[in-house]
């Protein structure tokens, strides 16, 4: 009787701690996925030291190591930069948490790798193209759409001859800004004046002041073109002129800023940086897509 009594007793504390159990799993499995903050994967090895650049300064005792396997320091009299590295090789994989002075925390998932990326990170940039991503996650035009605007504007007739930038006899200048939906294009005439070809390498956009001060850091917005074309391809043969088409999610600036469009050639120094003021963006015509 006593020993039917210990097992009653016995599978009465399993079951209740199973439903204990089960509550607890449910409670973490509820939470929300937005709850979450976004962690980064970071590598490191005990050979390089891995720089991480935060928009703000880090709050004093702000940063958490998940453990010993990775160390941190500060560099001095430099407030928002954090060195990591693995302490010896082969570490397990584990966690870093750092909170900065305005109240945000950043979550980084750090593991071994013989080969871990040495290149400064820059988490205001990332959270700058987040941002766009994010903005332009739900848009409203297609790909397809996007590609037959670019090559219906690259017809158009010119309507704007303000921004020009030339370097050795090549030439950009900005032909005419239209908007569909929420999409911006911005139509470039690029001429080669010269007997040599001009290949292009790669193009960067960025927002910046006109007014740069010495004494501050001067910190670039940079966008990513969503589409572009080239008209006759990335070469623009000697004596040459061809359209090239970027297109970008709409925005507009200040007056104090700039929007600049940099071509840079490749295997050459015949780099272009054409400067687009807010006045010349929000004379944007309509262009309206053609297809679905």
């Amino acid at each position: 009787m006593q020993r039917t009594f210990i097992r009653l007793l016995f599978l009465f504390v399993f079951l209740t701690a199973g439903k204990f159990l089960v509550a607890q799993t449910n409670a973490v499995a509820g939470f929300a996925k937005q709850a979450y903050i976004k962690q980064y994967p970071v590598s490191v090895n005990e050979q390089l030291t891995t720089v991480l650049i935060f928009p703000t300064p880090i709050s004093a005792d702000g940063v958490d190591l998940g453990s010993t396997d990775i160390i941190a320091s500060a560099i001095d009299g430099v407030s928002n930069i954090l060195k990591i590295k693995a302490s010896q090789p082969n570490t397990s994989p584990t966690n870093l948490t750092v909170i900065t002075t305005d109240g945000k925390v950043y979550s980084f998932w750090v593991s071994y790798a013989v080969n871990a990326d040495s290149h400064p990170i820059d988490l205001r940039t990332q959270q700058q193209q987040e941002k766009i991503l994010a903005s332009f996650a739900d848009r409203q035009l297609t790909d397809k759409q996007i590609a037959e605007l670019a090559r219906h504007i690259a017809t158009r007739k010119a309507f704007l001859n303000a921004a020009k930038a030339r370097s050795f006899r090549i030439v950009a200048r900005l032909k005419g800004i239209y908007i569909s939906s929420d999409v911006l294009f911005f139509k470039i005439s690029l001429s080669n004046k010269t007997n040599i070809d001009y290949e292009t390498d790669f193009m960067r956009c960025y927002i910046r002041n006109k007014k740069r001060s010495k004494r501050t850091a001067n910190h670039e917005q940079e966008l990513k073109p969503v589409y572009a074309l080239y008209t006759h391809g990335q070469i623009t043969s000697g004596k040459t002129e061809q359209q090239v088409i970027i297109a970008l999610p709409k925005f507009t600036i200040a007056d104090q800023k700039n929007f600049v469009i940099q071509i840079f050639e490749k295997s050459g120094d015949r780099h272009l940086s054409l400067k687009v003021d807010g006045n010349d963006i929000i004379k944007a015509e309509s262009v309206t897509p053609v297809t679905n």
